[in-house]
């Protein structure tokens, strides 16, 4: 599949245009009249970032726009919600738990 819209754009190399691409594409594979009929659209709904030092980056196009720990907060949510297993629901708040305490590098111990 191309990187490009049927508008000439190119499209974000992010997963979200990834899996809106794969939605239309087994829709039109499997012969929904309107997917068939009408061009594939890419629709950003949002951008999340980690940028470090607890902070992160969030675009949610247009004037939609947040940086800072309010942002980190909503992308380790973001994060902790896609997880599908409920052993890494309860792992992953345990790693960001011990990574705060004692850092990431724990080879110093």
């Amino acid at each position: 599949v191309s990187t490009q819209s049927t508008g000439g754009t190119h499209l974000p190399a992010t997963a979200q245009a990834a899996n809106q691409e794969a939605l239309y594409l087994a829709r039109r594979f499997n012969g929904v009249a309107s997917a068939v009929s009408k061009p594939f659209e890419y629709n950003h709904v949002f951008t999340l970032a980690y940028i470090g030092g607890y902070k992160a980056l969030l675009d949610g196009g247009g004037h939609r726009r947040l940086s800072g720990v309010l942002a980190f907060l909503m992308w380790r949510t973001a994060y902790w919600t896609s997880s599908v297993s409920w052993s890494n629901k309860l792992l992953i708040p345990m790693h960001w738990f011990k990574s705060f305490m004692f850092g990431r590098d724990t080879s110093k111990f």
